[in-house]
């Protein structure tokens, strides 16, 4: 009895642990995409200034927007201020702006010190992060038990995994 008892509780753990590691893996794709559209998109006729992943604190929610220009100044040539030669975006995710949804597994969600958005911008992909560079990702089993999977976002959009 002892023995099933002791499998049956390795059994949970290492299910919740591939559940952590396969998501992880779902982020760190889904961080590429959103890079990979902004590099795409960046010669194209077209109105996203950037494209980002905006992440739910204590959720499991995650999606892909796209940062859209400003049309409020006749100054603005796309997404960049022509006088300041600076881009004029709001470089975080506004309501009509999600692209694609996801979400972790129902046993696992985001711990995060509040909602986080990490925005590719091209044409050469450097990252804004309200939260500040490194952007850390933590996601981890709703009952705190086990292991977290932890993904960094550089300035440069280069992803480490832990």
């Amino acid at each position: 009895m002892l023995l099933s008892t002791m499998l049956l509780t390795f059994n949970r753990s290492t299910e919740k642990q591939i559940a952590l590691f396969k998501d992880q893996a779902v982020v760190v794709g889904v961080l590429n995409r959103a890079k990979a559209l902004a590099i795409e998109k960046f010669n194209q006729n077209t109105n996203a200034c950037a494209f980002g992943v905006h992440f739910k604190n204590d959720s499991q929610e995650f999606f892909i927007f796209q940062d859209l220009q400003s049309v409020s100044s006749e100054a603005i040539f796309g997404c960049r201020d022509l006088k300041n030669n600076t881009f004029n975006s709001t470089f975080r995710f506004e309501e009509g702006e999600q692209i694609e949804f996801f979400s972790l597994d129902n046993r696992l969600k985001f711990s995060l010190s509040g909602d986080l958005d990490i925005v590719f911008i091209p044409p050469e992909i450097s990252v804004n992060s309200p939260a500040g560079l490194p952007a850390i990702i933590i996601i981890q089993t709703k009952d705190g038990s086990g292991k977290r999977a932890l993904i960094e976002v550089g300035e440069a959009g280069q992803l480490r995994v832990e």
